[in-house]
């Protein structure tokens, strides 16, 4: 689907072929029927770039092999029927809603029963480096439950729907906002399950919570996440990154209080990652612990408040 270097972008409109014009249309795209259709239909809308494309396509033969050639990544929605996916020893099923990645440097085997409708959109080699994300391996399924899909599908829909192509003035921020939820699936679809992505950070804290430099970026840099994911990985447990950590130093700073009674404030704060004494008294005391009296000469200016 992907142009070829040297190849000029291009546009299909409300294509409806059968036979042998649909066979070659589809191969044009990368597909290659390969069960016997003679009476094959296929249709659709299509914009091609050589580093980017997204089409709405449907077709009713039975079996098709998709070819990659020079690198590149495919996401494959779902919108009227099933796909059986083969490549190599993998075997997937997608169903309406849901998705497949797919990445672009072999052959994959398309089934399908009766007819499928589907959004399918593709960017090259370079794409990865670009966004900053991993590159797609393989063939991997996309849940329904994923919740970057829904707006692709919903942006990509509406787009090819409308008149809106490759010369349209608003393309470039409509190919850059479906670029930004292409990356978006790829992120959600290889980060490790929320719970795990939270006991990993959750370890992280208790290792580093003592370090006064240590804060919710850099618990995501640990973790090779972005703040944002990180969040979300807390959400799920109804607590944030900064909470977690304000609560380890505090409980490391009462072990110390408890264990050392004639304690500096100033040294316990230090040794328990709090920026300052100030910062530690006023958490024992949001905490509703009482700072003990042989630490007040550190804040005898604060004995009235």
């Amino acid at each position: 689907m992907l142009r070829r270097p040297g190849e000029t972008d291009s546009i299909d409109r409300r294509v409806a072929v059968q036979g042998e014009s649909a066979k070659r249309w589809l191969a044009a795209l990368g597909y290659e029927v390969t069960s016997d259709s003679p009476r094959v239909r296929a249709g659709g809308d299509v914009i091609r770039s050589q580093s980017f494309a997204v089409g709405r396509l449907w077709h009713d033969a039975s079996r098709l092999t998709r070819r990659g050639g020079g690198g590149g990544s495919a996401i494959s929605l779902v919108v009227e029927g099933r796909i059986r996916a083969t490549r190599g020893t993998t075997t997937i099923e997608v169903g309406q809603g849901e998705a497949f990645l797919d990445a672009l440097d072999g052959e994959t085997c398309i089934e399908v029963e009766h007819s499928v409708g589907s959004i399918e959109l593709r960017v090259n080699e370079s794409f990865p480096q670009r966004y900053g994300v991993a590159p797609i391996e393989g063939l991997q399924a996309l849940g329904a439950d994923l919740a970057s899909l829904p707006w692709l599908l919903s942006l990509a829909n509406a787009m090819l729907a409308s008149r809106e192509d490759g010369g349209a003035t608003t393309w470039p921020f409509t190919r850059t906002a479906l670029e930004n939820l292409v990356a978006a699936v790829m992120v959600e679809a290889n980060e490790p399950p929320p719970t795990t992505i939270t006991d990993r950070a959750l370890a992280e804290i208790r290792r580093s919570c003592t370090d006064p430099t240590f804060d919710v970026a850099a618990l995501a840099a640990s973790q090779s996440i972005t703040s944002r994911w990180l969040q979300a990985a807390f959400a799920a447990r109804d607590l944030t990154p900064r909470q977690v950590i304000r609560r380890e130093r505090l409980r490391t700073a009462r072990c110390l209080l408890e264990a050392h009674p004639g304690i500096a404030l100033d040294d316990a704060a230090g040794r328990a990652g709090f920026p300052s004494a100030r910062a530690l008294r006023e958490a024992l005391r949001a905490d509703g612990v009482p700072v003990p009296r042989t630490l007040a000469p550190i804040g005898l200016r604060d004995r009235g408040a």
